[in-house]
């Protein structure tokens, strides 16, 4: 065990990581898309990662405040927010407290605005999010919020509009199927409301549920600032899904994951038996995500009953939760978000890179071998907590570790990092 001795003491002496990012909007300012990708105010790609909020009623709305997104920006280290808007849904609720914006217009937008100005005073970006099925239907209603929204908050950087969550749950206008040329004409009504306005980052919805997005990389809109959506949620989507999202990337198209889940597509209902996350699934894309610097928010930041809600109904309103009332999903993305803050604190651009390093195992020890020219080398895991050290391209521990770990290392390229699942 003498040539493990070495890489236990590097282990021993290797330093925490700081607490992560800071001032995230001040750093990279107003996103812009270009190509394929989305650039902060440098002109490099840039990617952001935090956590969508719940339906603004439904007891959604009760995460709509400072403390619960103050908690998910400083200690889950999210650099995003998504609002969603809840639009037409219980047009006809004598309850307030689930009436939409169709309904009670008022009630919804004092809400939205009160995540909204959480986000901006905690310096991170936020999404403005019509979350409509049918949006075709309410361009004019659409018309005000947006009106709304980009009059006040047009100006600061921190701003993305989402204009439309998902097209397809209803038909469209013309009795059939929501298709591109729909969510194009709804967009070119909507997109010069915002633009009287503001320059920012507009996200625009694709058919079927957003996961056609490979139909809008054959025809897309004008607007040089515009992303397009996708949603997926990992016990229901796999290869075919990713397989469309990497045909627009080649197509020239950014793409923005608002919204995604860890459980099928129902949200993970407990009344349904869908009450399950696929971490392996949710893993698969989110390390495509890394790897084409895709930006991405979990749904949901709630305490719903669902397998896809990040804290159990047990959960308080305001932040600072304890483990105990995280859900197994809230867990593993907070996990994540931290994970990726940690590997972000590093001196220079990381660079997306689709390269596994090789692991090998001896009895209960462990190597890790690195690409060639390799001066640096950390393996860290999920909680950001250092695991080993190296400055050659190879890594030994005399232990093993599980699970999923994070690796980042310098070679003649630069700085690199990427996701590995140690059995």
């Amino acid at each position: 065990m003498l040539f493990h001795r070495r890489a236990a003491l590097l282990c021993a002496l290797a330093l925490p990581f700081s607490s992560g990012l800071a001032g995230v909007v001040t750093d990279h300012g107003m996103l812009q898309a270009s190509g394929n990708q989305i650039l902060d105010k440098n002109g490099a790609p840039f990617q952001v990662a935090g956590m969508s909020l719940f339906w603004s009623i439904w007891g959604g709305q009760n995460f709509f405040n400072q403390n619960a997104i103050d908690t998910i920006s400083a200690k889950w280290k999210a650099t995003v927010v998504r609002v969603p808007a809840a639009i037409e849904h219980h047009a006809t609720a004598k309850d307030t407290a689930d009436q939409g914006y169709i309904q009670n217009p008022t009630r919804i937008t004092t809400i939205v605005k009160r995540a909204v100005d959480a986000a901006i005073k905690d310096d991170i970006y936020v999404i403005v999010d019509f979350h409509a099925d049918s949006a075709f239907k309410e361009i004019t209603q659409s018309k005000a919020f947006f009106a709304d929204m980009a009059q006040t908050y047009g100006s600061k950087p921190n701003v993305i509009f989402e204009i439309w969550n998902e097209p397809d749950s209803g038909v469209s206008v013309k009795g059939t199927m929501t298709t591109w040329n729909d969510v194009k004409t709804y967009a070119d009504s909507i997109i010069p409301v915002i633009r009287q306005y503001s320059s920012n980052l507009i996200v625009v919805g694709t058919p079927y549920w957003s996961q056609n997005v490979d139909s809008a990389a054959k025809a897309p809109l004008t607007d040089p600032n515009v992303a397009y959506t996708l949603h997926f949620y990992a016990c229901s989507h796999g290869r075919a899904l990713l397989n469309r999202a990497n045909n627009a990337l080649a197509s020239g198209i950014p793409i923005f994951i608002t919204e995604f889940g860890l459980s099928p597509d129902d949200g993970g209902q407990a009344s349904n038996k869908d009450s399950i996350i696929c971490t392996d699934s949710a893993a698969m894309w989110l390390d495509w995500a890394d790897s084409n610097k895709v930006s991405w928010a979990n749904w949901s930041l709630s305490n719903a009953d669902q397998s896809s809600a990040a804290l159990t109904m047990a959960a308080s309103y305001n932040g600072n939760w304890p483990d105990a009332v995280v859900s197994p999903s809230g867990m593993w993305i907070r996990s994540r978000l931290q994970a990726r803050a940690a590997a972000a604190t590093s001196i220079g651009p990381v660079h997306p890179t689709l390269l596994r390093p090789a692991i090998r195992f001896s009895v209960g020890d462990m190597e890790v071998q690195l690409p060639a020219g390799t001066s640096r080398a950390e393996l860290f895991d999920l909680s950001g907590r250092t695991l080993c050290t190296s400055s050659s391209d190879r890594m030994s521990l005399s232990h093993r570790v599980s699970g999923v770990d994070w690796v980042r290392w310098i070679d003649g390229t630069g700085l690199h990092s990427t996701s590995i699942v140690l059995p």
